[in-house]
């Protein structure tokens, strides 16, 4: 009896006496760890071979008698050798195998006519049991098996075994499972948990992105309309008024022109009626050779300086009119300080003196003059009208002086080098600035210090509250200015500019600001006042072309005049924002 088994099902083969058999299940124990059925194995018989191996063997016997060895058909539907006796007296007798695919076995040779390598089939080993010759061949796994890999089904108790040795190992595969399974699920859920957060954050920062945008949309957009609205305000008055005295002008064009046209028509004519009507016509009184003044409209500029950082649209600045109306021959104008209406203080570096002075409109007189024999750094005046000064070098000591003894120790910051000071006019804070440092002193207590200044030589503060400082960077004096805001916060920094600063590196000397918020900073080397805006936007410049060289020093005097000091002149400027 033979069984061909395969992994799903078994299928029926017809026995020796062309009956079909039953169906039967096999487990191939050592066919495969996972217990892979096995298939197309005759029980108690040698190996089924092709028809070439057949041929190369010579020993196969006839698979129904078993005892013929001249096999030379092969049943393909059964997958059976057949000796001729068998093939014509058994097979081909049966009815229900007369559709079966029987071929004669030939010696199969290649195209070069060379026989098929022979192979001694005896010898081929187990794939699992590599001591023990292979006793069947797997057709559907690809591998050969001896006895100890197969079971018939007849053998209960192996089989049961075998049942039972894969059950307990689905059992352990199943108990692994549920151990690692809530390593998964946990994991999954974590993944879950955290997929969702990111998602949050993710949409909730697009929302903001989005909001943030518009809102810059909508700022951009009203910036703009507030600049053409400005600019409107600014042009509309000029634009009437320059309209009016335009049509004035043209109508008085037009009645000229026509009186002219009528007395050269009578010039032309020989009717001397036509004299009489024409004097009616035109001896009217012509008309008055009045020009309308036009006031000269304020000058502005517009600058995208800083646009792109702020995310605006631009600035609309509003030019000053800037002209030199007194010029002085004086020594004391290396620093500059206005004490009150008509005093003012200055150094005169050449004799280090300090001088209280006024001036009338031809000269400047010197009211008091005091040696202090050194160097000033910088120089301010406090609301009490106390005079307070540094000195160049190293020294940490803010001097003060004094009406009757002169130069005397205000305070002392040591270990700190004292530079820059500034009496804040509005309020009865110092500001200092010292090496590396600047500090905010009131009642003698540092409450403000920032660790971004190289020298901070010069300090003044503007109308909105900033604090604006001249931070020198080398021995040459180049430097730049630093804005912060009144707490100490960076605002903005400037460099110089380059319709100025072609030649010489910005190099600001002093620093002063007016009623309006506007900054004007004395570049002694490119001989140059810069003008500029609160937000450190150039705006115009005073300079060489007035005479000016070489500014040193700035102070703004009572009545919002400009005073430069620059060696031995000190000019006034009148500053018309109109």
């Amino acid at each position: 009896m033979m069984y061909q088994v395969t992994a799903n099902c078994a299928r029926q083969v017809p026995d020796s006496h062309g009956n079909a058999q039953r169906n039967a299940e096999m487990t191939g124990a050592g066919c495969a760890p996972d217990a892979i059925s096995l298939c197309s194995i005759p029980w108690a018989k040698p190996l089924p071979f092709t028809a070439t191996q057949m041929m190369a063997s010579g020993n196969i016997n006839c698979e129904f008698c078993s005892s013929s060895t001249d096999t030379k058909w092969k049943c393909d539907d059964c997958n059976l050798s057949l000796c001729g006796h068998c093939n014509n007296k058994i097979h081909t007798t049966i009815p229900a195998l007369f559709e079966h695919n029987v071929q004669e076995i030939k010696d199969t040779r290649n195209k070069e006519g060379e026989h098929t390598k022979t192979f001694d089939l005896k010898l081929v080993q187990c794939l699992q049991h590599t001591e023990k010759n292979g006793f069947a061949y797997c057709t559907s796994c690809n591998k050969s098996l001896c006895t100890d890999c197969l079971v018939k089904p007849n053998q209960y108790d192996k089989l049961s075994e075998i049942v039972s040795e894969r059950m307990e190992q689905l059992k352990k595969v199943k108990d692994k499972i549920e151990e690692d399974l809530p390593f998964f699920i946990e994991n999954i859920d974590k993944l879950k948990t955290f997929k969702a957060e990111r998602q949050a954050k993710y949409d909730e920062i697009k929302r903001q992105v989005i909001i943030k945008e518009e809102e810059i949309k909508d700022s951009i957009a009203n910036k703009a309309v507030s600049l053409i609205k400005e600019l409107d305000d600014w042009w509309t008055p000029q634009s009437d008024q320059i309209s009016k005295m335009e049509e004035t002008l043209k109508n008085a064009e037009e009645d000229l022109m026509h009186r002219k046209a009528i007395i050269e028509e009578v010039f032309t004519s020989e009717d001397t009626t036509s004299i009489f009507t024409a004097v009616d016509q035109v001896l009217k009184e012509l008309p008055i050779k009045i020009v309308v003044e036009i006031k000269k409209p304020e000058s502005l500029r517009f600058s995208t300086e800083n646009s792109t950082i702020n995310l605006q649209v631009g600035s609309l600045m509003k030019i000053p009119e800037l002209r030199v109306v007194d010029t002085y021959k004086y020594d004391a104008t290396n620093k500059l300080a206005i004490v009150n209406a008509d005093l003012h203080v200055g150094f005169d570096e050449s004799n280090t003196t300090l001088n209280l002075f006024v001036f009338t409109k031809t000269k400047c007189y010197t009211v008091k003059s005091a040696s202090i024999r050194n160097k000033i750094n910088d120089i301010t005046v406090t609301p009490k009208k106390s005079i307070l000064f540094t000195e160049i070098g190293t020294s940490s000591i803010i001097y003060k002086h004094e009406e009757n003894s002169g130069k005397a120790t205000f305070i002392d910051i040591r270990p700190k080098q004292a530079k820059a000071i500034h009496a804040n006019p509005n309020d009865d804070k110092l500001i200092v600035g010292y090496m590396n440092h600047i500090n905010l002193l009131e009642r003698l207590q540092i409450v403000m210090e920032d660790e971004q200044f190289n020298v901070p030589n010069v300090i003044t503060t503007n109308i909105n509250g900033d604090i604006c400082v001249i931070d020198t960077t080398n021995t040459n004096w180049e430097g730049r200015v630093i804005v912060l805001e009144s707490l100490g916060k960076f605002k903005w920094m400037y460099k110089g500019h380059n319709e100025i600063n072609t030649e010489h590196a910005f190099s600001p000397r002093d620093i002063v600001t007016t009623s309006t918020g506007d900054i004007f900073v004395s570049d002694g080397k490119s001989s140059a006042v810069h003008v500029l805006s609160m937000d450190g936007i150039f705006i115009t410049s005073i300079g060489e072309k007035e005479g000016i060289q070489n500014p040193m020093a700035l102070s703004i005097d009572h009545e919002g005049r400009m005073l430069i000091g620059c060696s031995n002149k000190l000019y006034v400027v009148d500053i018309k924002n109109n």
